[in-house]
């Protein structure tokens, strides 16, 4: 995930594709791998538009009980609460 350039991390990744693909899995585990990088202390938002709303059940969370599109922190001990998640209705 560098970029050629600069050599540092991407700034904004967008994971996409057909259903059933694994859209949700790749983009949570990308999530989790980069915050909880020691290299860095960047903080990471991953945010899920997919009506399914299965990005909570991914990173077991209840992402539903957060009021809608506000971020929930994550505090578990391997992203150290570097990595923020919601799922937002794109309607």
């Amino acid at each position: 995930l560098n970029e050629p350039s600069s050599g540092g991390t991407p700034k904004t990744v967008f994971v996409g594709g057909k259903g059933g693909v694994g859209k949700t899995s790749i983009s949570s585990a990308l999530a989790v791998t980069l915050a909880s990088s020691f290299e860095n202390d960047a903080k990471v938002l991953v945010v899920s538009t997919d009506p399914a709303h299965s990005l909570g059940d991914a990173l077991d969370v209840d992402l539903k009980s957060v009021q809608s599109g506000k971020p929930l922190q994550m505090t578990d001990p391997l992203t150290m609460g570097k990595l923020y998640a919601c799922e937002v209705d794109p309607e």
